[in-house]
């Protein structure tokens, strides 16, 4: 519920919203507890964007070895990619090209190529 509460509030204020944090950061100990991968990774994208669009680029940081420690917990190859999409946009913000290209190719050759149904 308050996955979709977060999402409802980025529809309505936007990614940099407080009222996102609000609703998606209890979510998030929710999700672990009930280890229900599926919204773990509408609530980490939630918390590293709403993070990241309010300018604390560095801050964010946390977030997305966070997505990457959740994918190696519970073997998902979704967490890893978004894991992965999230670092490199990071790098790229902060001016850490190498990083952002390295992080690239190996989001790129860990990304199945079929059965993911995204």
């Amino acid at each position: 519920m308050r996955t979709l509460l977060g999402t409802a509030c980025i529809g309505l204020r936007g990614w940099a919203s407080q009222k996102v944090w609000d609703a998606l950061y209890p979510a998030l100990g929710l999700a672990n507890s009930l280890r229900r991968n599926d919204a773990l990774v509408a609530t980490l994208f939630g918390l590293w964007a709403n993070t990241f669009t309010r300018g604390r680029v560095a801050e964010s940081l946390c977030w997305f070895r966070q997505t990457l420690d959740a994918a190696e917990a519970y073997g998902d190859p979704v967490l890893q990619i978004l894991g992965h999409y999230t670092a490199v946009v990071n790098y790229f913000y902060l001016g850490d090209l190498v990083n952002a290209d390295s992080t690239r190719v190996i989001c790129w050759r860990g990304t199945p190529r079929s059965g993911m149904g995204i």
